[in-house]
């Protein structure tokens, strides 16, 4: 790239010299009769890397017209030209004008020459300065923002994945709850393959029970038979026959009477849910769970126990025949032997 230089002097005869001077370097020599002639080409466009002005020139001073060509072209090598008696209007220069450095007259060619060779090579170095430094600032720019970007994924890839590990652990949970609804049933129906005490298949469907859902209690309340004052119960762990429903009596009798089951809480933190046990039309009796904590159970749960109590159902009416048939073939025996 070309570097302009741009001589400003009011004495055309010592721009006709410095144009001869600078006749054989790499330069493109501008010139200009006076500060204003200076400022015009400056205002076209032109950008030289160093300006050099004499600083005893008519109308507008050289002090007054670097001070303008600094706000034109501020990243230009400014320097002034003076003799020794305008030594204190160089430091102006310098101080007001924003010169570099001030020449004195007369000047030496080699000594000029290698000033102004020195002032472009500053030029080019201060160029690049400000190329890298503006290639640094944007690089540091992008890096911001690559780094919020990655950020950004990187958050949102850890919801997805905390998302995917929360899902998984949930349908870990749904399918151990129904493996353990399954194992449930399944020791029910086995216990249904043969007929048992009725105090055996309670104990049964209640430790199943609260296995299987899971829960920390459950009890379970049969509605009595004809001639019984009031129908067996049990509980499970084992705290009395009965003594989860001690506090309950009017929502079992609720729950009996109507076949629709019943949620709440009893004391400060236990859930309880109350499940009629019916076969066919008929409502054998109130399964009620509890677990700590104000929570009802979730809908898999209930419907995994409402399972569980329709299998108990049948195991119960079958016990409960179990439990009748000695009476029966006492009977029998009676209208055998009266025959």
């Amino acid at each position: 790239m070309e570097h302009a230089i741009l001589f400003v002097d009011d004495e055309k005869n010592i721009l006709r010299t410095l144009q001869r001077l600078f006749m054989d370097e790499p330069y493109r020599i501008l010139l200009a009769n006076s500060g204003p002639e200076g400022l015009a080409l400056l205002e076209q466009g032109e950008r030289p890397a160093v300006i050099v002005s004499d600083q005893r020139m008519p109308g507008m001073g050289g002090v007054e017209f670097l001070t303008k060509a600094q706000a034109l072209a501020p990243d230009s090598i400014r320097m002034v030209l003076t003799g020794y008696a305008d030594i204190n209007a160089a430091v102006d220069a310098v101080n007001l004008g924003g010169a570099s450095r001030y020449l004195l007259k007369p000047w030496h060619d080699d000594d000029l020459r290698l000033v102004i060779r020195d002032a472009v090579a500053r030029f080019d170095l201060e160029r690049a300065n400000r190329e890298l430094t503006f290639q640094l600032t944007d690089q540091n720019r992008q890096l911001e923002e690559l780094t919020a970007e990655l950020e950004e994924r990187v958050q949102l890839r850890t919801r997805e994945l905390d998302d995917a590990l929360q899902t998984q652990r949930r349908l870990s949970r749904m399918l151990e709850r129904k493996v353990q609804e399954l194992e449930g049933r399944d020791r029910i129906q086995q216990h249904l393959l043969t007929l048992h005490p009725l105090a055996e298949t309670l104990k049964t469907v209640l430790e199943t029970v609260v296995r299987a859902v899971p829960v920390d209690r459950a009890a379970l309340y049969l509605t009595p038979l004809a001639g019984e004052e009031q129908g067996p119960a049990a509980s499970h762990p084992d705290a009395g026959d009965g003594d989860l429903l001690a506090g309950l009596a009017d929502e079992v009798r609720q729950v009996a009477a109507s076949g629709e089951p019943w949620t709440g809480v009893v004391g400060p933190d236990t859930a309880v849910l109350l499940v009629p046990m019916v076969k066919g039309d008929e409502v054998l009796g109130v399964m009620a769970v509890s677990r700590g904590g104000p929570q009802p159970l979730r809908d898999e749960e209930r419907k995994a126990l409402a399972s569980l109590v329709g299998l108990a159902a049948i195991a119960v009416h079958d016990s409960r025949v179990h439990d009748g048939l000695p009476s029966l073939c006492a009977t029998l025996d009676e209208v055998l032997g009266g025959l």
